[in-house]
């Protein structure tokens, strides 16, 4: 081997144990960064691990404050449904307590404590009750209304009492009386207004007009008499019957009037002047009621034979006319 060829092995030699220390250096340095890695995945992998369990004992702890959240609710619950229902027990023996205090009230002369110790047994308002709803305390409460409203009483008659009525606009009552009177009177103060005088014996009903100008009367005298609600003046006599007449009433415009008589008819009357139009007759027996439909064409009777009897009434005579041409279509003339 010549000389050159010794120093290029040497050299190559070299090179090599100098590429397998750097070859073996790299693999340790990997190694070691390797180890670094799996080092710091196993530190984190534990730290995971610590947290997930940190976080299984949070959630079980929240599950166990709720649960004991929900079980403390159940136990406030019970208990305030408890005590709800041992105040609407002591309540409601207060009610039953008030309910007939009021009447004890009510029964003495005493309306207006009636009233207030019944007010007190019930709630205030009734869509937003604040105490259980007891039936006595609102009967007591309306029996005292009902006495209080008693104070009105319209005293003036000397005889029975056989009729009264309110005007449409409920201002006015009007009265009927075996005094051969019938009186007016002021709804809300209960103060008489005006007696009417005229008739011979006793007045058994009285009605207003629907516009509450007019009055009617009847009476056992066999005549009804109209007259004026303002100044109490009579405006005509309704005479025909040949018997009591035992009722009157106005039609529904205010143009006619019904009158009912134990002669055995009712009769029809114009209501601005008195003239009768009409005399209704097939029953047998007393009449004893009459009054129109609501539209005014027809009128019911109320008869002692028994029966009640619908009759046609017709606002004009021109209706009158076209209506019997409807049921006898033929015709005497051309």
């Amino acid at each position: 081997m010549t000389a050159v060829q010794a120093a290029f092995f040497e050299a190559s030699e070299r090179q090599y144990k100098r590429g397998l220390w750097f070859w073996r250096g790299g693999i340790a340095a990997a190694i070691g960064a390797l180890l670094i890695v799996a080092g710091g995945l196993t530190i984190y992998s534990r730290q995971q691990s610590q947290f997930a369990q940190r976080q299984a004992e949070l959630r079980q702890e929240a599950d166990n404050a709720t649960t004991e959240a929900v079980r403390q609710a159940e136990v406030a619950n019970s208990e305030k449904a408890r005590a709800d229902a041992e105040r609407d027990q002591a309540l409601q023996t207060q009610s039953l307590f008030l309910a007939e205090l009021s009447e004890q009230e009510t029964s003495a002369g005493d309306a207006t404590n009636g009233i207030l110790l019944a007010l007190e047994a019930l709630s205030k308002d009734m869509d937003n009750s604040d105490r259980p709803y007891v039936v006595e305390a609102e009967a007591a409460l309306y029996g005292g209304v009902l006495a209080h409203r008693e104070r009105h009483v319209l005293q003036g008659h000397e005889g029975t009492v056989w009729f009264a009525a309110f005007s449409p606009d409920g201002a006015k009552v009007i009265t009927a009386s075996a005094d051969r009177t019938a009186g007016l009177w002021y709804a809300a103060s209960g103060k008489p207004l005006a007696t009417l005088q005229g008739h011979e014996d006793t007045v058994s009903s009285a009605a207003f007009s629907p516009d509450g100008a007019k009055v009617v009367t009847a009476s056992d005298d066999r005549t009804a008499r109209l007259w004026d609600a303002a100044s109490s003046e009579p405006l005509a006599t309704l005479q025909g019957h040949e018997d009591a007449v035992w009722s009157a009433a106005f039609s529904p415009d205010g143009a006619k009037v019904v009158t009912a008589s134990t002669d055995d008819t009712a009769r029809l009357w114009d209501a601005e002047n008195g003239k009768p139009l009409a005399t209704l007759q097939s029953q047998v027996g007393g009449v004893w009621s009459a009054a129109f439909s609501p539209d005014g064409t027809k009128v019911v009777t109320a008869s002692d034979d028994r029966t009640a009897k619908n009759w046609w009434v017709f606002p004009t005579t021109q209706d009158l006319i076209d209506y019997a041409n409807s049921i006898v279509p033929r015709q005497l003339t051309a």
